[in-house]
C-alpha cells in the first residue's frame, strides 16, 4: 500500500502509474516511407481538458520531420509538454505521435478509459505542475510520470465508473449544445418583441390615449411635413409602410428628434484629453445604458473639435460596425 493523503473506498488500492502501465517507446521514422499516409498526432491535435481530437487528417511520411512514437488504439496519449494544458487523448486507431505525446499502455489491472479519465483530473494536473522542468518548454520528466499515484478500483467497478462518466459527459454535451443556441434564440426573441412593440401588437390600446398625430401637431408644423415626406420617399423607393393601429402615425427622425453627429478631438493635442468631460466611443454603445466612459476630454478639446455635449437621456447610435 502506498501512503497518500486521500481516503479510498473498500477494495480500492493506490499504485504508481509504473505499476499499472508502461510507456511505449517504439520509434518510427516516417521519412523511410515518404508515400505512406500516417495517422500522425501532435499535441495540437488534442483539445485541452476534453481530450477531443481536433484538426486531424492523415499525413504523408515525407511531410513528417524527425522520429515519432508508435501507438495503438489500446494506448492513452499523455502530453508531458506543458501538462498544465491537460491534453490527454484516448485514440480509437493506431498511429504515430510526437515524442512529447507519450503513449501509455495499461496492463490487465486497469481499464484504458479509466486511466485516461483519471489522467485528466485536476489532481494529476496539480501533480505535474509541481514537478515541471524547463522554462521555455516546461515538461514532466518520465520518471515523475511513472511515479504518479493512481487509485485503482476493482475491474468491474472501473467499468461502471467509465460508463457513468460517459453518460454524464453525454448529458453535459447535450446541455452545452442547447446553451450554444441560446444567444441566437435570444436575439430572435428580442427582435420579435421589438417588431411587435412598434406595430402595436405588444400592448392593449386605451381609447382615451391622445392620437399620435395630434401630439405631433402640437410639437410643430414641421412634423406634418416630415410625415408626408416619409410617405412620398417610400412611395418613390417602392417600400411598404407597415399598417399601423388607428391612433398611430408614421413620421421621420428629424421630426421628433434633434439629430447631430459627434466627433473626436485631435489625439496629438494632449491638452484636449484627460479632462472632466466623459467621451463616449462607438464601442461603448452596445445595446445598453452608458453610465461611464473609459476616456475623458477637456473643455478646450470640446471647443476645438466637432464633439458635442449631450444631455443625460440622449440616444446614441453608432454609425460604424
Amino acid at each position: 500500500m502506498i501512503e497518500e493523503p486521500i481516503e479510498l473506498p473498500p477494495g480500492w488500492t493506490l499504485a504508481h502509474l509504473g505499476d499499472v502501465a508502461c510507456l511505449r517507446k517504439e520509434p518510427v521514422n516516417p521519412k523511410e516511407k515518404p508515400g505512406n499516409r500516417f495517422n500522425y498526432l501532435s499535441i495540437g491535435n488534442v483539445e485541452s481538458n476534453t481530450g477531443n481530437l481536433v484538426n486531424f487528417k492523415p499525413t504523408l511520411g515525407k511531410d513528417i520531420n524527425s522520429l515519432k512514437l508508435a501507438f495503438t488504439k489500446d494506448d492513452v496519449l499523455y502530453s508531458k509538454l506543458r501538462p498544465y494544458l491537460n491534453k490527454v487523448l484516448m485514440p480509437e486507431f493506431d498511429g504515430i505521435s510526437a515524442t512529447d505525446l507519450i503513449p501509455i499502455t495499461p496492463n490487465k489491472s486497469i481499464e484504458k478509459k479509466y486511466l485516461g479519465y483519471y489522467l485528466r483530473t485536476r489532481r494529476v494536473v496539480g501533480y505535474a505542475n509541481q514537478r515541471l522542468r524547463g522554462i521555455q518548454l516546461p515538461r514532466l520528466a518520465t520518471k515523475d510520470l511513472l511515479a504518479l499515484t493512481v487509485p485503482v478500483a476493482p475491474l468491474a467497478e472501473q467499468r461502471r465508473i467509465v460508463a457513468k462518466i460517459e453518460t454524464l459527459f453525454s448529458e453535459s454535451k447535450t446541455v452545452r449544445e442547447s446553451l450554444d443556441k441560446v444567444p441566437v434564440l435570444l436575439r430572435r426573441f428580442h427582435q420579435s418583441v421589438l417588431a411587435k412593440a412598434f406595430s402595436g401588437e405588444l400592448t392593449q390600446r386605451d381609447p382615451n390615449d391622445e392620437p399620435a398625430q395630434r401630439l405631433l401637431d402640437r410639437i410643430g408644423q414641421g412634423q406634418k411635413k416630415g410625415r408626408q415626406e416619409t410617405i412620398e420617399e417610400n412611395e418613390r423607393l417602392k417600400l411598404d409602410l407597415a399598417e399601423l393601429p388607428e391612433t398611430w402615425v408614421w413620421t421621420t427622425m428629424n421630426a421628433v428628434f434633434q439629430v447631430t453627429s459627434g466627433g473626436t478631438p485631435r489625439r496629438n493635442k494632449p491638452e484636449y484629453w484627460n479632462g472632466s468631460i466623459p467621451w463616449v466611443t462607438s464601442g461603448e454603445v452596445a445595446f445598453g445604458d452608458v453610465t461611464g466612459t473609459r476616456e475623458h476630454i477637456t473643455e478646450e478639446g470640446l471647443e476645438n473639435s466637432s464633439a458635442k455635449l449631450c444631455p443625460p437621456g440622449t440616444i446614441l447610435l453608432a454609425l460604424y460596425g
